[in-house]
């Protein structure tokens, strides 16, 4: 694999970006055939620790599960189209726009800092609350209360109870 520095720039003549929609949990794998059929990918990704009992075992997840962003030259799209592991590829049609934020992920990733993608949530919008002492609860997000709390509307008795929760304990429901 390239340096990222070197990778998130424009394409070379004749090599394009794409975005390679993996079947699930196959990001690694899709990575891997850049040995078999020349490409240059990109995964995002973020270290979690899981604790076993006594033992922890660090994991090295996608930031963006599903996805990976790649250049190669523009007649292997094809061949990567048809590979098992992939479900769809997505070509990029504007490159600069497409690459400025992979950019700043990248920095953010080098830097150190803690990233995490969260689905948009707003007044609306309906959640499942993962934590807390409403675990399990799926209702509609009133308002915004700041930037990480939300309040939740609570229909009982024809009243409106209205909750503030911690964004982090929140799943968006599609």
């Amino acid at each position: 694999m390239t340096a990222q520095s070197d990778l998130l720039t424009s394409a070379p003549s004749g090599w394009a970006w794409v975005v390679l929609h993996t079947k699930p949990r196959c990001e690694k794998k899709v990575v891997g055939l850049g040995a078999i059929k020349e490409a240059e990918f990109y995964l995002p990704s973020t270290s979690r620790v899981h604790t076993y009992g006594t033992r922890e075992r660090t994991y090295d997840l996608p930031l963006f599960p599903g996805y990976v962003f790649a250049r190669m030259p523009a007649n292997h799209i094809v061949w990567y189209r048809n590979n098992a592991h992939v479900a769809n590829v997505i070509e990029v049609l504007d490159e600069e726009k497409f690459l400025a934020p992979l950019r700043s992920i990248a920095a953010s990733l080098e830097a150190g800092l803690e990233v995490e993608v969260v689905a948009p949530i707003g007044p609306g919008t309906r959640v499942q609350v993962t934590g807390g002492p409403l675990k399990g609860l799926e209702t509609d997000v009133h308002s915004l209360a700041g930037k990480n709390r939300i309040v939740l509307e609570l229909e009982m008795i024809q009243k409106i109870v209205t909750v503030e929760v911690d964004v982090s304990y929140l799943k968006r429901i599609d």
